[in-house]
């Protein structure tokens, strides 16, 4: 068969596509919805688990860690994208009001069986 024959009966059958709007309609709505049913689940997954799209973050968190418990800077995980810096507390805010941290984690040295909070 030649090429010539081919582009004639490719024409002639998306014609008669085109014609059939109700297949077209029905194959982009099937379209639409496999699109939007996807971003749902990738949007449901990234809320139950965030960290799931953390590899796709190139953003790195800096915080800063103010206290004397070591204890609880043990506990905190360090990654690729989340660095916590050990700082005193007025170097930690004033690092925070210039955009240098995301945050700063301030942990006093009051017991937890204390009567009086500092």
């Amino acid at each position: 068969m030649k090429p010539k024959h081919l582009s004639i009966i490719a024409k002639k059958e998306f014609r008669g596509l085109h014609n059939e709007r109700t297949i077209l309609l029905a194959v982009l709505l099937q379209l639409f919805i496999a699109l939007f049913s996807s971003f749902l689940m990738v949007g449901l997954t990234s809320m139950y688990d965030p960290a799931s799209l953390s590899k796709y973050s190139h953003f790195r968190y800096s915080v800063g860690y103010a206290g004397n418990s070591s204890e609880i800077l043990g506990n905190l995980r360090v990654g690729p994208d989340f660095r916590v810096y050990q700082m005193n507390l007025s170097t930690g805010i004033a690092a925070l009001q210039q955009r240098k941290l995301a945050a700063v984690i301030y942990v006093p040295d009051t017991r937890p069986d204390a009567t009086d909070p500092r």
